[in-house]
């Protein structure tokens, strides 16, 4: 059913991508005709690859651009990579090709006695997860936007607080 087709979304991990990327770009390609499409996530990264020859931004970008998929973009992990390796949040959300975002995530993270942040779902968004939130409405719209927490849930009015301080921001 092509009406049901078109609401379906899926979401394919950028390790995915980097190590079959034909088959994802077969899989995007058989999946364009029904009516669904793929968003892959910018993930959180905890090492720099060896040799690589691109930017992560720009390694999205192209991943987008060839394979013809969209950006579900998760602006906990920016901010998380930018923490970890020192780069500026905002200047990797605007490198990145933010009008073929399908969703966005926000979520929590953990920091390591050391400092290390880590991705975790298990916290509370804090201030600049969603100043970086922010910003990427005011540049490129409001987005279908999913709140993750995977585990340590607070009680329910604390997460409500949450959900609407993203409608606040989407309005």
């Amino acid at each position: 059913r092509p009406e049901a087709a078109r609401k379906l979304w899926v979401e394919v991990p950028e390790y995915g991508v980097v190590q079959h990327p034909a088959e994802f770009r077969e899989l995007c390609q058989m999946l364009k005709p029904l009516g669904c499409r793929i968003g892959i996530e910018n993930a959180s990264t905890y090492l720099s690859p060896p040799g690589a020859e691109m930017s992560e931004a720009a390694f999205i970008s192209a991943v987008v651009a060839e394979a013809d998929c969209l950006l579900h973009l998760d602006v906990n992990n920016i901010y998380v990579n930018s923490a970890n390796f020192g780069f500026d949040p905002f200047a990797f959300l605007h490198a990145l090709p933010l009008d073929r975002t399908c969703y966005i995530h926000v979520a929590g993270h953990y920091v390591e006695a050391d400092g290390l942040l880590v991705d975790t779902h298990g916290a509370a968004v804090i201030d600049p997860v969603w100043a970086l939130l922010a910003h990427a409405y005011a540049v490129h719209g409001v987005r279908p936007t999913l709140l993750e927490r995977d585990f340590n849930f607070p009680p329910l009015a604390e997460l409500y607080a949450e959900l609407g301080h993203i409608r606040v921001l989407q309005q």
